[in-house]
């Protein structure tokens, strides 16, 4: 069992707690010689993301502000993710975040937790614990910033294609003696594609050439096969991959003991976008580093940033296609099949009504899907379909509850659309049936008997 976390004897604890109202700070000094050893709070809003990205926790150690970052980033968090717990950080069921990063000072700190969003926050169960600490010549203070580049194109200006299109983010730039310890990543992808290949460039001391030189995003951060699946260990998390290969969230987090990297003058850490679609994302680093008194960075507080609304849609980053009207495929229930598998797709590429279209795949001739449609207001409609056409796509019969609607051919050199007429119906107020069997394919189609259903549209008839 992963056991973190410090030996309390001969330590004091320091709470602290309360409401911090919009635009307002809470405040906590400890003003006596020692090292946090743990550092634990409780916070709660009526938007809990927004307040995970927008309530700031900054640490001055004797003095100096050192640690600026947003609350979820600094316990591994990020704004939309499970409870878990590596060796320096952990969130528990409740929400009760830990980080157990020892940070040494002279003579004092002083923690505070800023509210730069517009509602609320209530800070529970916070405590810091400090124990004894001997400063001395190789006492080093612990660092945090963060940074986020906000709704920027994933391929730089002029390319057109995956790999031509990929840029290097500089995740910190610090200039002193140190040791780099750890990163979390959080990212919102645009797209229905892997954000994560590029690869972490580490410089260290001035070298013209990084001694650490990776071989993809996701290998930086424990996994393979830019998976989704949630994942907790003592030094990688994914606490979410809900946006590794659809659009969403997605934060990443590596922490390091016997591989953290001193530098004795200075250290520069870049990671490569590489995406494999040109679309919009949220890409924001915080990175964490002990250093000795004297050294700086190139990180600077933005408050503006960390204030932001947080994406939790595609649509609050991209600008959706929709069709006025339309009864997205996607959304449908599904009450019979047959055979084969039916998902969801995304495609912005395939201009897609929402970007989504239902999947029906791995079918085969005489198989049967049954979805159900909603009708608002009884009524005569013209029941419009708007259906996917490729090269392994088949031939289907429509029906809409029992009336035959017609028979398509889907097969198209190339992936297409196009609306189709089903036929004039009275539609009672309520739930529908559409039934689509496979009943062929085209001599020069694939024989996979593909079906994609985009939309319906109710047009309303005299």
């Amino acid at each position: 069992m992963l056991r973190s976390g410090p030996d309390n004897s001969r330590r004091r604890t320091t709470d602290f707690g309360g409401t911090i109202g919009a635009g307002q700070d809470l405040s906590v000094a400890i003003d006596r010689p020692g090292a946090i050893r743990r550092l634990s709070l409780n916070l709660e809003a009526q938007n809990l993301p927004q307040a995970l990205r927008s309530t700031v926790l900054s640490i001055e150690f004797d003095g100096k502000q050192t640690v600026w970052v947003p609350v979820g980033e600094f316990f591994g968090r990020g704004y939309l993710s499970e409870p878990h717990q590596t060796w320096y950080t952990e969130v528990t069921e409740d929400g009760l975040m830990s980080t157990f990063w020892v940070m040494p000072f002279q003579e004092s700190c002083k923690i505070t937790l800023t509210n730069l969003g517009d509602q609320d926050v209530v800070i529970r169960d916070g405590s810091a614990l400090v124990g004894r600490w001997e400063w001395d010549e190789r006492s080093m203070y612990f660092h945090g910033c963060w940074h986020q580049l906000t709704e920027v194109s994933s391929f730089k200006e002029g390319a057109t294609a995956p790999g031509e299109g990929a840029f290097d983010v500089n995740y910190v730039t610090v200039e002193g003696e140190g040791v780099f310890v750890g990163d979390t990543l959080t990212v919102f992808n645009g797209a229905a594609a892997w954000w994560g290949e590029g690869d972490e460039k580490i410089f260290v001391d001035g070298e013209a050439f990084p001694s650490h030189f990776g071989t993809g995003t996701e290998d930086y951060y424990g996994y393979a096969w830019c998976r989704p699946e949630y994942f907790a260990s003592p030094f990688h998390a994914q606490p979410s991959g809900a946006g590794n290969l659809v659009p969403g969230f997605t934060v990443n987090s590596r922490y390091r003991s016997l591989d953290a990297i001193p530098f004795t003058r200075s250290i520069k850490f870049d990671m490569e976008l590489w995406h494999w679609h040109h679309t919009t994302v949220n890409f924001a680093p915080a990175s964490f580093w002990y250093a000795r008194p004297g050294a700086s960075w190139n990180i600077e507080p933005d408050p503006g940033t960390a204030a932001l609304t947080v994406p939790q849609e595609r649509s609050d980053i991209v600008e959706v296609y929709k069709v006025e009207g339309a009864i997205e495929g996607e959304d449908l229930k599904v009450l019979e099949r047959t055979g084969g598998t039916v998902e969801r797709q995304g495609g912005a590429q395939f201009r897609w009504s929402n970007e989504e279209q239902v999947w029906w795949k791995f079918g085969a001739e005489g198989d049967r899907l049954v979805l159900e449609f909603p009708v608002e207001a009884a009524g005569r409609y013209e029941v419009m379909a708007s259906l996917t056409k490729a090269v392994d796509y088949g031939i289907v019969a429509i029906s809409v509850d029992d009336t035959a609607a017609g028979r398509f051919d889907r097969f198209n050199n190339g992936v297409a659309n196009d609306e189709v007429s089903l036929g004039v119906h009275t539609l009672a107020a309520g739930q529908h049936k559409l039934t689509v069997e496979l009943v062929g394919s085209n001599p020069q189609a694939v024989d996979s008997y593909m079906f994609g259903l985009d939309y319906l549209r109710l047009v309303p008839k005299p």
